[in-house]
């Protein structure tokens, strides 16, 4: 690492002057002294070289989906009562499976689920483990809240998400340990 003020590189005593390569264009180029050498070191800085992959006008990069962050995301906003937000994290065309109810798909379905036929009004999610491999996320956890007629839960739940390579969930599996909260 060369440290632009006073740094050791390469196990030698002496901090070395660092310039950035002439490959990249004068406008993204840095220039670092450092006293007491006149060695140059011709680096192409980090910095410089990523702002020239991503940065280009017109080129998009997405970055990796992360399943984990997905799902806990998911539970963010079902917390929240954000329905939309968490209908967008569903693929248009995904699944959703949950004990006492058919079998929803689609965002149409979803959305029509969250709001009128979900027996829970109100809660929060408290997740006790995260297992992932690949896009595949089981959550086990529990539910603490109100139904919509107003009696107090708390239940434990297993849940099951396929994430899509764009990172929508394309598959939901719930198993509560009562029946249909």
């Amino acid at each position: 690492m060369i440290r632009p003020d006073s740094a050791e590189w390469n196990g030698g005593s002496q901090p070395y002057t660092a310039t950035a390569s002439t490959s990249l264009p004068r406008s993204r180029r840095k220039v670092f002294h450092a006293a007491g050498n006149s060695k140059r070191i011709t680096l192409d800085l980090i910095w410089g070289a990523m702002s020239q992959l991503t940065n280009e006008p017109g080129i998009e990069e997405s970055a990796p989906v992360d399943p984990v962050h997905t799902v806990r995301t998911y539970y963010r906003l079902v917390d929240s009562g954000d329905v939309p937000g968490l209908v967008r994290l569903f693929a248009p065309d995904a699944e959703y499976h949950r004990p006492g109810y058919n079998k929803l798909t689609g965002h149409a379905e979803l959305e029509r689920f969250y709001r009128e036929d979900r027996v829970i009004a109100d809660g929060t999610h408290r997740l006790s483990k995260v297992v992932s491999q690949g896009r595949e996320v089981a959550v086990h956890g529990t539910f603490e809240g109100v139904l919509r007629d107003g009696t107090k839960t708390s239940v434990r739940f297993a849940d099951f998400f396929s994430v899509t390579a764009e990172g929508t969930f394309s598959l939901r599996e719930t198993f509560f340990h009562a029946p249909l909260v």
